[in-house]
């Protein structure tokens, strides 16, 4: 079921902007053109998940526990 939440979202985001807030990594990444990584409130980093994992300590600690 979430597959298909996905794709439903995907069909009407296309062209659109928005903001999506989830605690669903797959989700973020899959929907995601950009990525602000919050911390205690405040933004920590922002950027693709690429650049996430390259930059942020936080971002890579976050999905090694959500991978697991």
């Amino acid at each position: 079921s979430e597959r298909q939440c996905v794709d439903v979202i995907k069909r009407h985001i296309v062209g659109r902007r928005g903001m999506l807030i989830s605690h669903n990594l797959d989700i973020v990444r899959e929907l995601s053109e950009e990525i602000i990584v919050l911390c205690d409130g405040r933004i920590e980093s922002r950027g693709n998940h690429q650049a996430l994992l390259d930059d942020s300590p936080l971002y890579r600690r976050l999905l090694e526990k959500w991978d697991v």
